[in-house]
């Protein structure tokens, strides 16, 4: 059953109809690094999932099927969750369809006090594709960074990014350092200067709705 209530939006991990939208928007084409509706779609609710917490975390949640459950489900399977680093939560999932691999690198947004921090730490600083970035952003992506590509190393491909509000601002980043086949963001606040878009090498969907502050 679809959620319309405060805690749908606060607290998104607890949802209980993953992929519903998703499995009516048809299949994602790996092959198709154009905007796709069904594309957004699933990488939507792989951004929802993101936000899922489990045992690794402290979450006791008997009765609630796992994330490799909700996987499974619809022929995907996690990679990788990362969440030590601070700010920096996701996980690398990839489709189990050996006739249409693909994988996608999805961030976590917002969840915790120590989000709003690197949030906050607004200051501009030096990025090495180029420009100048948010310098919380790229601390928490770079701590990260090198587990993330060691798993998109032995991930099947293409690969596609994706996030949610600071996810989306963390997929950007990865996006100027080891380009997808196409990235997705959903509410991402902006991330850095022009010089530094200049660095974007893939095609990027940035899907915001006009009346959020971000």
């Amino acid at each position: 059953m679809s959620r319309f209530d405060p805690g749908a939006l606060f607290d998104p991990g607890e949802a209980e109809d993953f992929f519903a939208a998703a499995a009516l928007a048809g299949p994602l084409d790996p092959l198709h690094s154009a905007f796709s509706p069904a594309a957004a779609w699933w990488l939507a609710e792989l951004s929802r999932l993101a936000y899922r917490r489990e045992e690794s975390e402290g979450v006791h949640r008997p009765q609630a099927p796992t994330r490799g459950e909700v996987l499974a489900r619809f022929g995907l399977r996690e990679r990788l969750f990362f969440h030590e680093g601070e700010s920096c939560q996701g996980f690398v999932v990839e489709s189990t369809d050996p006739r249409a691999p693909w994988s996608a690198l999805v961030f976590r947004g917002s969840s915790a006090p120590g989000d709003w921090l690197t949030n906050g730490q607004a200051l501009l600083g030096a990025w090495d594709p180029g420009g100048q970035v948010h310098v919380g952003f790229r601390d928490a992506l770079l701590r990260e960074w090198p587990r993330i590509t060691r798993a998109l190393n032995e991930a099947p491909g293409p690969h596609f990014y994706a996030g949610h509000s600071l996810g989306g601002a963390l997929a950007t980043l990865a996006a100027s350092l080891r380009p997808p086949a196409a990235l997705y963001t959903y509410g991402a606040p902006r991330v850095g200067t022009s010089a530094f878009w200049e660095t974007l090498r893939a095609p990027t969907y940035r899907i915001v709705n006009n009346r959020d502050a971000v």
